[in-house]
């Protein structure tokens, strides 16, 4: 609504001395300067016309202070997953929220152990990024470039900051984030999901539980 109002007040400012130069002209007084000379409804346009470059509208985008706030959440799963390496159970995820103002974005970092990634190591490391937020959260380019120079690694948390950032970003538009990215829910592909070591039964157990 907000957004709404702006547009309106725009084209309102531009279009005001175009209706009161067309009202004066058009109150059909018999004395009025210009009303009968032959040049008096060029002068009327030409009038118009000089007024447009005088409307100087200037919509700027005002700076929104990020803000960045971060948990773990410990997901227990149905069944133990199981690889090579070993099992487990449960598995630490970290939610990740840019906030302003103005509203906020989520984002969610999955750690995995195979770099070193921990719940808690993402949790300290998006601590350590919010000095590189962007000035501009709608400069995602930028935005991502000056959080990968200030911690080159750490994928999950500079994965889960991006996130967070392109939901802002489209909640401050008003559009899902895949319409901002020209992509069709209809031919996005399935989710893959890896189903942990187990019995011949267990695992033909899991893949139905997966398919349903």
């Amino acid at each position: 609504m907000n957004r709404v109002m702006k547009q309106l007040s725009v084209v309102a400012t531009v279009a005001l001395p175009l209706i009161v130069i067309a009202g004066i002209y058009g109150m059909n007084f018999s004395r009025m300067p210009l009303i009968h000379d032959a040049l008096g409804f060029w002068v009327a346009v030409a009038s118009m016309a000089a007024s447009l470059p005088g409307d100087r509208v200037v919509v700027e985008t005002p700076q929104m202070a990020l803000k960045l706030a971060a948990d773990v959440l410990t997901l227990k799963t149905k069944h133990p997953f199981v690889i090579a390496r070993g099992a487990t159970t449960t598995h630490g995820w970290c939610g990740c929220a840019s906030r302003t103002a103005m509203g906020g974005g989520v984002g969610e970092a999955d750690p995995s152990r195979y770099y070193g990634e921990t719940a808690d190591t993402v949790l300290a490391m998006l601590r350590r990024l919010e000095p590189h937020l962007p000035t501009d959260p709608f400069n995602l380019d930028g935005g991502r470039s000056e959080v990968r120079a200030g911690r080159p690694k750490n994928g999950a948390a500079r994965a889960a900051l991006s996130a967070a950032l392109h939901d802002l970003v489209g909640k401050r538009l008003g559009q899902p984030v895949w319409r901002l990215w020209g992509l069709d829910p209809a031919r996005a592909p399935r989710s893959s999901f890896t189903i942990g070591l187990d019995t011949p039964e267990k695992i033909r157990q899991k893949v139905l539980e997966g398919v349903s």
